[in-house]
């Protein structure tokens, strides 16, 4: 069950990551977190634009500190995308509980069925 809880958080993770992405993407008139990320990494890569794979496992990594109290340096730069990184939060305000509430039942079981099994 741990293993099945860890998939699912990691495609909900890749769900949030690709519409961040789409979001960042749809429009190049206004600031968005795409545009500062390309211009962060230009900046540190002497002016070379960053490959899409590179802005995918950046959302990605948004993604994942949306359900931890981690923290990066991808914000929101317009209200649109303000909107959705609320979203985001509280949507793993809602499923983060339970699933660690989960592992942390999985854990108790397997430690009580070893500790039954080296009893017997």
């Amino acid at each position: 069950t741990i293993f099945s809880w860890i998939v699912i958080v990691l495609m909900l993770c890749h769900l949030i990551a690709c519409f961040w992405y789409i979001l960042g993407n749809a429009s190049e008139a206004t600031p968005s977190w795409v545009l500062a990320a390309k211009t962060m990494y230009m900046e540190h890569s002497h002016g070379e634009e960053p490959m899409e794979w590179y802005l995918y496992v950046t959302a990605l990594h948004w993604a994942v500190t949306q359900f931890t109290p981690a923290s990066m340096e991808v914000t929101p730069k317009n209200s649109r995308e303000r909107l959705y990184n609320l979203a985001a939060i509280f949507t793993s305000l809602v499923l983060f509980p339970p699933f660690l509430s989960s592992i942390t039942n999985s854990v108790a079981a397997f430690r009580k069925q070893n500790l039954d099994q080296s009893e017997a």
